[in-house]
């Protein structure tokens, strides 16, 4: 039936090492399954390119880029994740609540597209020489 109070649940209470390897496994997994991950680690390393040109190679611009890029890619994750689960748990029949929420979890991506890469460019082109 259900697990006693006093079973530990076998990951949980991984050690960090551990946790870091499962952490890596769902990037391995999410770049190769899903293309949006992947195109937007292309647009981080590119974003992080021309920050690292215009800003003659400044340290601190071109990892403030690198970091705003990774916004989507975070949001892409947990969208993903939440649809694998709402597939899994609900079906894939259609479905209009289903609907509304995949529709918002896919707002959810496009602003922080929008905002992360807007803000990226704030600071890149004033840096453009």
């Amino acid at each position: 039936m259900g697990s006693s109070p006093n079973t530990k649940c076998c990951w949980k209470n991984d050690s960090l090492a551990r946790k870091f390897v499962n952490s890596l496994n769902g990037l391995k997994t999410a770049f190769f399954m899903e293309t949006a991950i992947a195109r937007e680690t292309a647009c981080a390393v590119i974003l992080t390119a021309l920050a690292v040109y215009a800003g003659k190679g400044q340290f601190w611009l071109a990892f403030r880029v690198f970091l705003l890029s990774l916004v989507p890619m975070v949001i892409e994750l947990i969208n993903t994740s939440l649809e694998l689960l709402i597939d899994s748990h609900v079906g894939t029949e259609f479905n209009e609540d289903v609907k509304r929420t995949k529709d918002m979890l896919s707002a959810s991506v496009l602003l922080a597209l929008l905002v992360s890469y807007g803000a990226a460019a704030a600071l890149i082109i004033p840096n453009w020489r």
